[in-house]
């Protein structure tokens, strides 16, 4: 997942001065992958513990706790937010898309990562006509509030999400939508097995068959922020 984000950002770091990772956790994005060397960079998360740790290893860094619903950034400041499984935790995902543009400046990119809602869990013939049928219309689809690996007692949210759950809120949020795609092929382990460049060439056949492309277990939108509007 940091590997694609690096890719997106690696797109845009020269014209990025300020970079905001929403749902920061530790800073891995920054310590382990470099997203946001050399820049400004903001880790966002409510895990005041998390945050600590981010301060320990980040030290010249910025660290804020908030909800990714509402963040304590200027309007039109960032020029690179992600937020990579993140966004299924917010009780209002919309209004956070809505938060992301309004920080974002004009021209600003935006890199969402979050559960697929057209993911293949079984090989049951009527699940997968559903899923054939959810990339037109996502009616079909049972999507679900909690996820079957959260535990039944744990108050949380989990969302998953559809090409058109994305491209509603981004429309809803003024952004313009870039690329979607799907990530997190469903495949059994041993189909993956073997040394890094095998994965990724069988990454990349798999994602070249288009009934398959859009079935991985996590579904990627990256958007850009349009013109503010000025009173």
């Amino acid at each position: 997942r940091y590997r694609d984000i690096l890719r997106v950002y690696l797109r845009t770091a020269t014209a990025a001065s300020v970079v905001v990772d929403v749902g920061a956790n530790d800073g891995r994005a920054y310590y382990e992958f470099s997203i946001g060397e050399g820049k400004t960079f903001i880790g966002i998360d409510v895990s005041h513990l998390l945050l600590s740790e981010f301060v320990r290893r980040i030290s010249d860094q910025t660290a804020l706790q908030a909800d990714g619903i509402c963040l304590p950034l200027k309007t039109a400041s960032v020029d690179f937010l992600f937020c990579t499984e993140t966004l299924e935790h917010l009780s209002d995902p919309a209004q956070a898309l809505r938060e992301f543009s309004r920080v974002l400046s004009p021209g600003g990119r935006l890199m969402i990562q979050s559960p697929n809602a057209h993911r293949i869990r079984n090989l049951n013939p009527f699940h997968i006509t559903a899923l054939a049928v959810s990339l037109v219309s996502d009616r079909v689809l049972q999507k679900k509030i909690v996820h079957e690996n959260t535990w039944h007692n744990a108050v949380t949210y989990h969302w998953d999400f559809s090409v058109q759950d994305y491209r509603r809120m981004a429309r809803s949020a003024g952004l313009r939508v870039l690329e979607l795609s799907s990530r997190q092929f469903f495949f059994p382990q041993f189909l993956l097995s073997g040394r890094p460049g095998t994965v990724k060439k069988k990454e990349k056949l798999i994602g070249a068959i288009p009934l398959l492309s859009m079935f991985g277990d996590d579904l990627v939108m990256v958007a850009a922020a349009g013109e503010k509007e000025t009173s």
